[in-house]
């Protein structure tokens, strides 16, 4: 199952950090409006190598989708 995940914040990168040991997920696809955020969380990642990408393009070619965005970008990211 190829997983997206939307906010690359301490919940988002804990999630990453369980599925990058996972072997029934692929953490396929990373998301965040900090694009700074997302570069950090690829750096620590040892087993996955998600691809940051748009949110449109992450919605597409996941099959999971995690939103772990902080409360107040939620509303940004869904208009």
């Amino acid at each position: 199952m190829r997983v997206g995940i939307i906010g690359c914040g301490f919940i988002g990168k804990e999630i990453a950090k369980f599925l990058d040991n996972d072997k029934k997920y692929e953490l396929a696809a990373l998301n965040d409006v900090n694009e700074t955020n997302a570069m950090n969380l690829l750096g620590i990642l040892k087993n996955n190598s998600p691809k940051l990408m748009d949110l449109c393009d992450l919605i597409k070619k996941c099959d999971l989708i995690i939103e772990s965005a902080d409360k107040d970008i939620v509303e940004e990211i869904l208009k």
